[in-house]
């Protein structure tokens, strides 16, 4: 909930800005868009944080011989977060599709 009232804020800062803007103040336009960037970028390297802490917890959790599939299966999410299906084992070559 939290995030979604800081976008709302976000937002409603976005259209005074601009209504600034269409009032002649370009300033206030140029300083809403560079504070999103400024967001945005530290979003950025808050995921890369919670990536970065996610694999060591993947590391020091999973117990496996160094050529088990279970590396490959997390270089691949590591690649390919989403996933909408079953994905694809061939890009794992952990195991065959069948049916």
């Amino acid at each position: 909930m939290a995030d979604v009232l800081a976008f709302a804020q976000r937002a409603d800062a976005y259209f005074r800005a601009l209504t600034e803007y269409r009032a002649g103040n370009t300033n206030a336009i140029i300083t809403a868009v560079a504070e999103t960037f400024f967001a945005a970028a530290q979003n950025g390297r808050q995921l890369v944080d919670d990536i970065q802490a996610a694999v060591a917890r993947w590391d020091h959790q999973v117990i496996a011989l160094s050529d088990s599939s279970v590396h490959r299966i997390k270089q691949y999410l590591l690649r390919q977060p989403h996933l909408a299906g079953a994905g694809d084992p061939r890009r794992t070559r952990c195991c065959r599709r069948t049916g």
